[in-house]
């Protein structure tokens, strides 16, 4: 007898777009972004593409690194918040964790990226 385990995929956070759509709105949404998340990396208007470097947090007293990758894919707004956090002890190097995902901070900036291009989050 075989038994298995399906997994089903991550989802990143995603919101309907305003319409109709402010012609500034890759503009507006960088800006949202680079309020919290510094140093971006990848800006592709075209594509409607934001991609962030790792950026310091602390979260939950643990320091942490985070970043962001936000994209357009039809008419939703997408937010994938990636993080990982520092272990080690006093006895050993330290190492960062795996990456993860953090629903609350995709969502958080994607409520705020919604309502700076005029919608409701």
């Amino acid at each position: 007898m075989l038994f298995g385990c399906a997994v089903t995929p991550y989802q990143p956070a995603r919101e309907l777009l305003p319409f109709p759509e402010p012609p500034d709105a890759f503009e507006r949404v960088r800006d949202v972004v680079r309020l919290e998340y510094p140093r971006l990396i990848e800006l592709d208007p075209e594509r409607f593409l934001i991609r962030t470097d790792w950026c310091p947090r602390v979260d939950r007293e643990v320091a942490a690194q985070r970043r962001l990758t936000m994209w357009r894919e039809g008419a939703e707004l997408c937010a994938l918040v990636e993080v990982r956090y520092l272990t080690g002890s006093v006895f050993s190097n330290p190492s960062w964790t795996s990456i993860r995902a953090q629903p609350e901070w995709e969502r958080d900036v994607l409520d705020l990226s919604i309502a700076a291009l005029g919608g409701e989050p």
